[in-house]
């Protein structure tokens, strides 16, 4: 993590002092495209739900150092709250915006908590046109991943770099997709709020 380095009185940094007061979950989720339909929506539920959330644009590769754009209930907080402290990342980013250009700021978003040695869950919303469906018509988290469009191509190559880049040796960070269907934005944000709260989130949802 980055942390800064002013003394205090008794000799601790500042970074010991916030993680001598902060729980063991800070409850901080910070929405990754926050400027975009679905980024905005996560937001509005998740503040409806009372929860500390950080919006960072997409059109620059996400830094922890980066201006929030928005900032919903921090004042709730107890300690400094430093967007590297959140608990999730939530990752909203349009992928219609072209191959390069999504797949690069997925890939560079990677090496950034890698590098930070950032340690929390990932939640990463993909989509069911990213697959075939069964021959029941119902698409699973075990169905066959064959895209068909650019979005759908964009968004399985973005599963694929979380699945190789985030389950490095060392690393700590925990993903999580969930594959949207048909169901509506505020469907999906509203499990995408109930799967933050679990204790033991699955690796792969569909709504």
């Amino acid at each position: 993590m980055v942390a800064p380095s002013k003394k205090t009185s008794i000799g601790r940094t500042e970074w010991e002092e916030v993680l001598h007061i902060i729980p063991a979950k800070s409850g901080i989720i910070s929405v990754i495209g926050a400027d975009t339909c679905l980024g905005a929506q996560m937001i509005k539920h998740l503040s409806e739900a009372g929860k500390t959330v950080y919006g960072f644009s997409q059109e620059k590769d996400f830094r922890f150092s980066l201006k929030p754009i928005s900032i919903h209930e921090a004042s709730n907080l107890g300690f400094p709250p430093y967007p590297i402290l959140s608990d999730w990342l939530v990752v909203c980013i349009d992928p219609t915006i072209g191959f390069e250009d999504y797949t690069s700021k997925i890939r560079n978003l990677c090496k950034h908590l890698f590098v930070k040695k950032y340690s929390g869950d990932l939640l990463f919303f993909s989509s069911t046109e990213i697959c075939q469906p069964g021959e029941d018509g119902v698409f699973t988290d075990k169905s066959l991943v064959a895209p068909r469009t650019e979005k759908g191509l964009n968004l399985a190559t973005a599963e694929n770099i979380l699945n190789v880049m985030l389950y490095k040796p060392g690393n700590e960070v925990l993903p999580h997709i969930l594959r949207l269907g048909d169901s509506g934005i505020d469907k999906a944000c509203e499990k995408a709020v109930e799967m933050i709260g679990l204790d033991f989130c699955p690796d792969m949802a569909v709504i």
